[in-house]
């Protein structure tokens, strides 16, 4: 065996340090940029969920109010081949740190939750969790009425959807009186509109008792 030694200098010390030190660097940026991520997020599943208490405790997180219990429970398959749609939705999920095209061909499980407090103030919305063994790997709060929409798990940013003024309220106006009165010289009251009177040009021919002529 071929063995090299050589006297350690503090000057040849330094030296393998910074080398060290370099190859640590560029050890660490290739890692890095295997890493998918977006928006600073590092794209992957949430782990070590293995209950419905520990899925509602992600979704009480994430800011919701949801039922203790799934409202529906589905086995769905993540397809091979994306159409528009799903590219569309796995981008929503990548936005919230998620990736889907790990899961191409697997079927996964959607469990859902009535959400209780959602700012549109509607009752009929679902948050959805894609459950693939133990782990968390998309998800959404859907509203399952006609007038539907779809969006991500944040609270917060949900708030920012649905937080545009209300119109304002029209204005009550009183009620009519019951026996209007027609001040002098203003022509004719409701009453002698309805008798056809012509007090407006003769006001002795009026037997109204409303008007003031």
């Amino acid at each position: 065996m071929f063995v090299f030694t050589t006297k350690l200098t503090k000057k040849k010390l330094a030296g393998m340090i910074v080398a060290a030190g370099g190859l640590l660097v560029l050890i660490i940026a290739l890692v890095a940029s295997r890493s998918p991520t977006r928006a600073g997020k590092e794209l992957g599943p949430v782990k070590n969920i293995n209950s419905d208490t520990d899925r509602v405790a992600y979704l009480e997180r994430m800011g919701w109010e949801v039922s203790k219990t799934p409202v529906g429970i589905e086995e769905v398959l993540i397809p091979l081949d994306w159409n528009d749609a799903f590219e569309d939705y796995n981008n929503l999920q990548n936005d919230q740190g998620f990736e889907l095209a790990n899961y191409r061909g697997k079927r996964v499980t959607r469990i859902s939750f009535s959400v209780k407090n959602h700012p549109s103030g509607m009752d009929n919305v679902q948050a959805n969790l894609l459950c693939y063994k133990n782990s968390i790997i998309a998800g959404d709060v859907q509203c399952i009425s006609k007038e539907g929409f779809m969006h991500g798990l944040s609270r917060q940013a949900a708030i920012g959807l649905f937080s545009a003024p209300k119109p304002s309220k029209a204005p009550e106006l009183p009620p009519a009186p019951d026996n209007p009165q027609v001040p002098p010289g203003s022509g004719h009251c409701p009453e002698c509109e309805l008798n056809g009177c012509n007090c407006d040009i003769d006001p002795t021919d009026c037997t109204c008792a409303n008007c003031t002529h």
